[in-house]
């Protein structure tokens, strides 16, 4: 165990790097997934898994009460030890299984509108994977709380790379055509992520036994209910769009092609998802200092996504068909759409965490709320005149909002100047140069 610890990086760059490791391979694997399953089930199966996971991510944000992100502030800023937060996210599993059972049947007895397109095996096999998934961030929280966001991020990659090979084996190799097959091979990736993520917590902190902590529950949901319907309403945590459509448009083909443009233009986020998940603990350990460098990593991860856009967009018109079928083609002109909102979007995710880090999650869930009223207010009037092409604009405009508000927020209290958010400072370079150098030289030491 001494030599995987000591593989796993402690600092901050360390820890960017290697979560950006993580992250690529999540990318990698997650596309090639939806390249099986694009190519075996095609556009209408592509809408259905689409649906089947978004409704699940949704209700896996309903459940988890925001324990990830309190275990992960809490633990950073001393306020409660790993095993007082482990014991919380316990009491909280506890309850959010029973609420889950409780709303499982409700689906399923009374078949609600934005269950139209999922039979009930496929509805019982997405909800089981949302309280492993809930369980897993839970533990991924404490892990990026005692500054270990490397180890936190691993199980991304995986839970992601066992669940691409449960897929390729019965999709390619077993010639399985059954859509239940890929919420099969999800429970498998998960499961996997689990153990390994209770190997890494119990290596990490020497846990040998874990017990219900409501006091530290009780900690938890004080910070929890001030950013949990924030949470719950960020459009960006949760497509709302994969639920919304299927109420105003009944073709599941278009909303697949809709959810695998915003798939594959979604990794414009690569940089700001890893940057951030490090960068929060930090900035709740020592607020006065981080504005500066939250400032630094916003025109970083501004430059990066620019970039990383135009690249994707310039390969999106003849790679898309060719991999994952002619059906798909349409894809790309939503993603010309909603390219400027998601590049804006990558500072925003940035803020987003910063202001996680202040403790400050009732200002996140106001501007939340506000993009998703944005969001919902473009879909439901320009979705049924132009169809697909309404849910992107409705992105494009969520996404500038956010960043409007966020920005003018952060600039305000930091007294930085929006020219050192967005354009990318020589030093810059520099900055991030000398810090792999010098954790290069460490290592040859």
């Amino acid at each position: 165990m001494r030599i995987f610890s000591s593989f796993m990086s402690k600092s901050f760059t360390q820890q960017s790097f290697w979560s950006f490791g993580c992250h690529v391979v999540c990318m990698v694997v997650t596309l090639l997934s939806q390249v099986v399953i694009s190519r075996v089930f095609g556009a209408e199966g592509r809408g259905v898994f689409a649906n089947a996971f978004t409704l699940a991510g949704l209700l896996a944000l309903f459940l988890s009460s925001g324990h990830s992100l309190s275990n992960a502030y809490y633990v950073a800023s001393g306020k409660q030890s790993p095993s007082n937060a482990a014991g919380s996210s316990i009491v909280g599993f506890g309850i959010s299984v029973c609420l889950l059972g409780v709303f499982a049947l409700y689906v399923i007895w009374f078949r609600p509108p934005f269950v139209s397109l999922l039979s009930n095996n496929i509805i019982l096999l997405a909800f089981a994977v949302v309280p492993v998934r809930w369980l897993c961030d839970q533990l991924g929280g404490i892990l990026r709380g005692i500054g270990r966001a490397d180890l936190a991020y691993t199980y991304y990659a995986v839970s992601g790379l066992f669940r691409f090979l449960a897929i390729f084996f019965f999709c390619i190799v077993m010639g399985c055509e059954k859509l239940e097959i890929i919420f099969i091979a999800a429970l498998i990736g998960v499961g996997i992520g689990f153990l390994y993520s209770m190997y890494c917590l119990r290596n990490s902190l020497s846990l040998s036994y874990l017990k219900p902590q409501f006091k530290a529950f009780k900690q938890s949901m004080h910070y929890n209910l001030r950013f949990y319907w924030g949470r719950i309403a960020n459009p960006m945590e949760i497509r709302v769009e994969l639920i919304v459509i299927p109420l105003i448009l009944t073709s599941a083909s278009s909303l697949g092609i809709y959810a695998q443009g915003f798939a594959i233009l979604s990794q414009v986020l690569l940089f700001p998802s890893v940057i951030g998940y490090v960068l929060m603990p930090l900035v709740a350990r020592s607020k006065e200092k981080s504005s500066e460098l939250t400032a630094r990593v916003c025109r970083v991860v501004f430059c990066l996504s620019f970039f990383m856009g135009i690249a994707i967009m310039l390969l999106a018109k003849p790679v898309v068909p060719m991999i994952f079928g002619k059906d798909f083609s349409p894809a790309v002109s939503l993603m010309w759409i909603m390219l400027p909102g998601l590049i804006l979007r990558s500072v925003s995710k940035i803020l987003y965490y910063h202001f996680q880090g202040e403790g400050k999650p009732s200002m996140i869930s106001a501007i939340s709320f506000l993009s998703l009223a944005v969001l919902l207010g473009i879909d439901l009037v320009l979705i049924p005149l132009i169809g697909i092409k309404g849910a992107a604009i409705g992105t494009l405009c969520s996404c500038f909002v956010e960043f409007t508000v966020f920005s003018a927020i952060f600039l305000r209290k930091s007294e930085i100047k929006i020219r050192k958010m967005i354009v990318i400072q020589r030093e810059d370079f520099q900055f991030l140069l000398s810090k792999v150098l010098k954790s290069r030289k460490a290592k040859v030491g």
